[in-house]
């Protein structure tokens, strides 16, 4: 049931996440959605750090 909700709201693996609150409830934004979640469900969520781009080249 979870993964059902979490799939119809965006998350999908491969895709793109930013955490943006973790406080009160999770928010998370995946491309222009901003969806915020319960601990329940935010902690199904596995995110894996990519490395950050230099601003410079």
């Amino acid at each position: 049931m979870k993964l059902q909700k979490l799939m119809s709201m965006g998350v999908l693996p491969g895709v793109a996440v930013e955490v943006t609150q973790t406080y009160p409830s999770y928010v998370f934004k995946i491309g222009h959605t901003q969806i915020a979640v319960d601990r329940e469900i935010a902690k199904d969520i596995f995110l894996r750090l990519r490395p950050e781009k230099p601003d410079f080249y």
